[in-house]
């Protein structure tokens, strides 16, 4: 039996992708301020540290995410599709047992996780506990839905992956602001989320189904699929792993350090900054079934163009992004949030808008990488880069706060630089030989914002002068890109693409 689905082109999943950052965006912008007034600076940190828990423990699968997608993805590129129900089962059956063995331990190791974590700080001990155990639910069904979203990775299913994330975030954070509302501690908030969660599980369970209706839900007990992935998956976890540690333990380290309510002001930083990371990861996320496509059929010189041009148009959407983004962020903070947070929070988001554009420049080598089944040299990276994240943040966190974790983050991202100069090496365009002048051109136009948002960037004062002026500098970028003329004929190609596929 054949899986039943279209492959959507890499521009169509790119844009699609794009577009549905648009939704939760907007709901961050208008719930963060209500639920960080209703709840206290301590409470609101405490939410975060719920919210990261799952994210953060849900990514020990041992690589297995990455290495399914990979075999699933060679399975489905050669017809094999006894091989890929196979796989999908075993799949399924490690996920559940990891999924339970990680909320069993975090449910026993609850009172633990109190004292570490300095919960005690926003809530009495009985409702801590509490906490920590929805937590550990919470923690299950992550794994859980991780496992069923492998074979609509594997098949690139990327447009509608993004329409279940953004409906789910909708109705996620618009019921917590309802229980928020009508005097819900946290909870019932927590229960909401719980729900949200296996709501997005069940309908990922009927997508599967839809996709390949020979599937068996059925446990196994023999892993002769799951075997072969040992050696790729092995490596994928530990930059798997490495990232995930870099990117929660901050929070961790800061809630141990100096109470949830640092937490508070330091994920408002990351949440905003990190929209940079984000919004490359689901421009970029094609590129892995892609890449696996074409290694699969030794197509290197085709590979090498998939690289490039996404790489290229990567950054070509974020680039214009930096200057604003650092220069406005203490209006943007002031204006949102408040003066306390603006004081607190607006010069950690600005070096973690750096930490993130760095990371971001690694997302589309890493998933060369990783299609080419080399996920080893990204596990060497990520593995640098966690170390130096991690370390500095027990040296940095005690005497600065929260700026030390930021800066600590952006020391930790800068490897990501070398990590592009090493996958151009691999594919035989030697170190930085693929992209080096046009590095120098997008350094050079952000030079020229730079200079303009000295001369406007104190007009931002409300909420239409900040849009004004950000979209002003926006807008520069792009009109010198294609006016120098700089944009090559490919540019303007796929900007003429997107431009009709939006009208």
């Amino acid at each position: 039996m054949k899986l039943k689905y279209d492959r959507p082109s890499g521009l169509k999943s790119g844009v699609s992708s794009v577009a549905g950052l648009v939704a939760p965006a907007l709901i961050y912008l208008l719930i963060t301020p209500i639920l960080v007034r209703s709840l206290g600076p301590a409470r609101y940190g405490l939410l975060m540290i719920f919210m990261a828990i799952p994210a953060f423990l849900g990514n020990i699968d041992f690589g297995l995410g990455a290495g399914g997608v990979l075999s699933m993805g060679r399975a489905i590129e050669t017809g094999d599709t006894r091989r890929a129900v196979l796989l999908h089962r075993e799949l399924i059956t490690i996920f559940a047992l990891l999924g339970l063995v990680l909320s069993a331990a975090l449910w026993l190791l609850a009172s633990g996780a109190v004292g570490f974590l300095g919960m005690i700080q926003a809530v009495d001990h009985p409702q801590a506990m509490v906490l920590v155990r929805l937590g550990a639910a919470a923690l299950l069904l992550s794994v859980l839905t991780a496992s069923v979203s492998i074979l609509p990775r594997a098949v690139e299913q990327f447009p509608r992956i993004t329409l279940i994330q953004v409906l789910g975030k909708l109705v996620l954070w618009l019921g917590v602001t309802a229980v928020t509302f009508r005097g819900g501690g946290l909870v019932p908030i927590f229960l909401w989320v719980l729900a949200v969660e296996f709501l997005v599980f069940v309908v990922y369970v009927g997508w599967n189904i839809q996709l390949l209706p020979a599937l068996c839900w059925v446990p196994v007990f023999r892993f002769q699929e799951v075997r072969g992935l040992i050696g790729y998956s092995s490596h994928a976890f530990i930059a798997q792993l490495s990232s995930s540690f870099a990117y929660h333990m901050d929070k961790f380290l800061l809630a141990y350090f100096l109470g949830p309510a640092s937490v508070a002001y330091y994920s408002v930083a990351v949440g905003s900054a990190s929209k940079i990371l984000v919004l490359a990861g689901v421009m970029s996320a094609f590129v892995f079934p892609r890449a696996v496509g074409l290694n699969a059929v030794d197509a290197a010189d085709a590979l090498r163009d998939l690289y490039l041009r996404a790489s290229r148009f990567t950054l070509l959407v974020l680039a214009p992004l930096l200057v604003p983004g650092v220069l406005l962020t203490p209006a943007l903070l002031r204006i949102w949030l408040g003066p306390e947070f603006a004081a607190k929070s607006a010069a950690p988001m600005q070096v973690l808008i750096v930490a993130y554009f760095f990371s971001a420049v690694s997302v589309v080598p890493s998933h060369i990488y990783n299609g080419k089944g080399n996920s080893r040299i990204s596990a060497i990276y990520a593995t640098v880069g966690t170390v130096l994240n991690v370390s500095l943040c027990f040296a940095l966190i005690p005497r600065f706060g929260i700026l030390g974790a930021a800066a600590a983050a952006t020391v930790g991202a800068a490897q990501s630089v070398v990590f592009l100069g090493s996958v151009e090496h691999e594919l035989g365009m030697g170190w930085f030989g693929g992209q080096a002048k046009f590095f120098g051109q997008l350094g050079m136009l952000a030079l020229a914002q730079l200079g303009v948002l000295a001369f406007i960037g104190g007009r931002a004062e409300g909420w239409i002068s900040l849009a004004v002026v950000g979209a002003a500098d926006w807008v520069l970028f792009y009109a010198l890109w294609f006016l120098i003329p700089i944009a090559t004929e490919d540019d303007k190609a796929v900007c003429l693409r997107i431009v009709r596929s939006q009208a």
